[in-house]
């Protein structure tokens, strides 16, 4: 008997990503962004930039790295073209990076995971060979550290319409929410996590505190501030569902059939309306695709679904029981619902 990690083969990796593949066309996703370039998908491209110095200089082999790697995907179905910062990690393990301590009995802290002076020097080093920024922020002192270096870019090589993107913002200061409309800064949300969960408790709340729980995944503030917003899954971290994610955002509850507590900060919620655009237009954008899909338009890709419900008519707690009929990508069919004959 050999003791060992488990590793892929090549008919598995292939039949994983196929199975991958069917499962978004049938929930009705035709573009996605992720990281690779791993033991899951090794041929797909990411970058993991380094800090090569206590100064935080930039590490000049992996920014040629980065070029080389956006030279070479840079076809009309893959792209390359973003560097993703983790700003901090999350709170259940206690590393996210908050403005003050945690509100718990335990109390701490976690510091943002590059300093000032690194972040700076990296976001503006990243800004000026024209690569978008897309940084991992939980905590409120991730999301500043991470705006203090969008700014600081912006100060050495002008404005440019690079969308950069701040995904998640679980705890966001308001003066920051605006900072961020400010800066062009897209909101990459998951709107699944903003709920209270009826069997499981959030120890996130309990971190955060009540003077602090008003700012907890505050979407229509940053929606009212002129942020941009882009909805997203984190798979797989969590549901791919675009269907149920729409749901938590509008009523800020689980479905019906897990009963559901109160809605969490219910002054919160998005509409349909802003939802759909949130996943057409507004991914569009942040993907840097904004002239060539999110909308049904002359010269567009031809992307878009049929739906076995209305989600602006049906009530808001049946969106999630939305079942995707037929998916077209550029005209094609590429998914049909067994059922479906239209």
């Amino acid at each position: 008997m050999t003791a060992g990690l488990f590793t892929e083969s090549d008919l598995e990796r292939a039949s994983g990503g196929r199975f991958t593949h069917v499962t978004m066309l049938g929930q009705g996703v035709t573009g996605v962004v992720f990281r690779a370039r791993d033991a899951h998908a090794p041929d797909v491209p990411w970058v993991a930039v380094k800090v090569s110095n206590g100064a935080g200089a930039p590490n000049s082999a992996l920014m040629n790295e980065a070029a080389a790697l956006r030279q070479a995907y840079q076809s009309d179905r893959v792209r390359a073209g973003s560097v993703k910062f983790f700003m901090d990690g999350v709170f259940e393990n206690r590393t996210a990076a908050l403005c003050a301590p945690y509100a718990d009995a335990a109390g701490g802290n976690a510091a943002p995971m590059f300093d000032e002076g690194a972040t700076a020097a990296l976001f503006a080093a990243l800004d000026a060979a024209r690569f978008q920024i897309h940084v991992h922020a939980i905590g409120d002192a991730a999301l500043a550290r991470a705006l203090d270096g969008l700014a600081a870019a912006r100060a050495a090589n002008g404005a440019w319409p690079a969308c950069h993107q701040i995904t998640h913002l679980q705890l966001a200061r308001a003066a920051d929410i605006r900072r961020m409309a400010g800066l062009g800064v897209m909101a990459n949300i998951q709107p699944l996590w903003a709920r209270l969960d009826p069997e499981v408790p959030d120890i996130a709340l309990e971190m955060i505190g009540a003077a602090r729980l008003g700012q907890t995944y505050a979407f229509r503030q940053m929606l009212d501030a002129g942020c941009g917003i882009c909805l997203s899954s984190d798979w797989p971290v969590t549901t791919l569902d675009p269907f149920a994610i729409i749901e938590t955002a509008v009523t800020r509850q689980s479905p019906v059939s897990e009963r559901p507590w109160a809605p969490f900060l219910p002054q919160e919620a998005l509409s349909v309306e802003e939802c759909v655009q949130g996943y057409t237009t507004g991914a569009a954008a942040a993907c840097w695709r904004g002239d060539f899909t999110g909308r049904l338009l002359p010269g567009f890709s031809a992307d878009l679904i049929v739906l076995d419900q209305d989600i602006f008519a049906c009530p808001p707690a049946r969106i999630s029981q939305t079942r995707v009929l037929l998916t077209l990508f550029r005209g094609a069919e590429v998914y049909r619902a067994p059922e479906f004959a239209g």
